[in-house]
């Protein structure tokens, strides 16, 4: 059976205008005092769920504001802020939860890179349903503040806090993430936790790391090694602290990139039990090279120290996304 995403957005950044919309009425369910659904198990057999709205399920909504340490998930301030949830109390979880980070300036569904708008129908349509399926944005979807976008506390915990929040609220042993972009190292930095300094120089605490509590971590077009237009730190995005700065080239060989890398790339394999990257030969925004354009000082920046596997194909840095869900969803399976 075909299982269509239909995107319902208020306001005057329409996600897709080819869908049908959702119902206005949602069955909330029964009281949230206790988790919201078993660990999945043979007593598993919902149906529910088999369109993605652009926010939070109401139940998952619900959920949140009795957690109150998970605030601002639902980015109501946003058209296309979050998506995913449960249905209802009888609703549950039959697959592995995935969730979704999203790139610099792009957000969970819509906007001017899409999200994860077209990538979506296709995870329907093998079968995940809504309260497998999430994702919140973190920081301002505006292209005009695309420099601006660092590895400060508000981003990384933004995302820390929707691992924890889907981790808790589908009662799941573990989640899969799929990241693209800015998000790949945006997760990885959430994964791994530990003490870290925030853009104003204060320390915080991200957390114990949460290896075990993810099965597979998929990269899509990340600079996990620094990015192309970052050779100087003269932006945030592109600093020597918090930013994808990768360093100099000395002797064959990358030197002094950014805290931020150094510390993502001191240590391997902490994204998850199965690490996998996704890169677009074509990428035209991470690396130097026309031919392998994912190729940084001749290192290819796609890839994630210490991962499983990879898949590559001649793409740019968005189709790489929405155009290889088969080989994601293969990934997934591996678990």
């Amino acid at each position: 059976m075909l299982m269509l995403v239909a995107i319902s957005c208020a306001g005057d950044q329409a996600t897709d205008p080819t869908t049908a919309p959702v119902s206005d009425s949602v069955d909330t369910g029964t009281s949230h005092d206790e988790p919201a659904t078993e660990t999945p198990g043979d007593d598993c057999n919902s149906d529910l769920g088999r369109e993605i709205d652009s926010v939070f399920t109401p139940h998952f909504q619900l959920w949140i504001q009795e957690h109150t340490e998970y605030d601002g998930l639902t980015r109501t301030d946003l058209v296309g802020g979050s998506f995913g949830g449960l249905i209802n109390g009888e609703d549950c979880v039959l697959r592995t939860p995935v969730i979704f980070v999203h790139g610099n300036s792009d957000r969970a569904l819509g906007g001017l890179f899409d999200g994860w708008s077209d990538a979506l129908p296709e995870y329907l349509r093998d079968g995940y349903r809504s309260g497998e399926l999430y994702a919140t944005t973190y920081g301002n979807p505006d292209l005009m503040t695309a420099d601006e976008y660092t590895h400060g506390q508000v981003n990384v915990m933004q995302v820390r806090r929707m691992f924890e929040a889907v981790l808790e609220y589908t009662a799941s042993d573990t989640v899969n993430i799929v990241a693209h972009s800015l998000g790949v190292t945006m997760a990885r930095r959430a994964i791994l936790g530990g003490i870290e300094y925030d853009v104003d120089g204060s320390i915080y605490d991200i957390g114990a790391p949460l290896t075990e509590s993810v099965g597979v971590f998929i990269g899509i077009a990340g600079a996990n090694l620094g990015l192309a237009s970052c050779t100087f730190p003269i932006t945030d995005v592109c600093g020597d602290d918090l930013g994808l700065y990768p360093g100099n080239w000395i002797n064959g060989d990358l030197e002094n990139p950014s805290s931020l890398l150094e510390t993502l790339n001191e240590s391997e394999h902490y994204e998850g039990r199965l690490v996998y990257s996704v890169w677009g030969e074509a990428d035209g925004l991470l690396g130097q090279d026309t031919v392998l354009d994912c190729l940084l000082y001749g290192f290819n920046t796609c890839r994630i120290p210490g991962q499983d596997d990879e898949y590559n194909q001649y793409l740019n840095h968005f189709d790489v996304r929405d155009e290889t869900v088969d080989m994601q969803i293969h990934f997934l399976r591996s678990e």
